[in-house]
């Protein structure tokens, strides 16, 4: 695998297409259980992928983009709000509750501009500030806490 292949874009780049698809199948879902099982699968990956992007890629993103370039703070802040709308989806005590489907939504359009952030933003400017080795580093330590 070449260190494009390996890079934290190509890596995060993967989970948010497994995260809209997992996205996806949450919203048509329509039985409780099948929904209450796709909501643990979601949230198990957001807050990893979250987890990951804060622990590992903003701290490169910190100390190699301009501070004017990237408002990483603004990022941050926008998992801490996707967070939080996981821990409302998961306290409705039935997932058959009619609070469910709109807040599923509410859910997939704030991490669908955070993805369009990330995408369009962070990792734009990622391309031109980090060295691919670096890249590639940062990408094994993200799949590394996959396993």
């Amino acid at each position: 695998m070449d260190s494009s292949d390996r890079s934290v874009i190509s890596a995060l780049t993967r989970d948010h297409r497994q995260i809209e698809a997992m996205l996806a199948r949450l919203q048509t879902a329509t039985e409780p259980e099948e929904r209450r099982k796709l909501l643990d699968e979601v949230t198990t990956e957001i807050v990893h992928h979250a987890d990951a992007e804060d622990k590992y890629l903003y701290r490169v993103v910190r100390g190699a983009i301009p501070r004017e370039a990237i408002d990483i703070d603004k990022q941050i802040a926008a998992h801490v709000k996707i967070k939080t709308m996981l821990e409302e989806l998961n306290e409705c005590s039935d997932a058959a509750n009619r609070e469910f489907a709109p807040l599923v939504s509410e859910l997939i359009a704030e991490v669908h501009q955070n993805i369009v952030n990330e995408e369009h933003g962070v990792f734009a400017w990622l391309v031109q500030w980090v060295d691919e080795s670096t890249l590639a580093e940062i990408g094994d330590q993200v799949e590394a806490l996959r396993k």
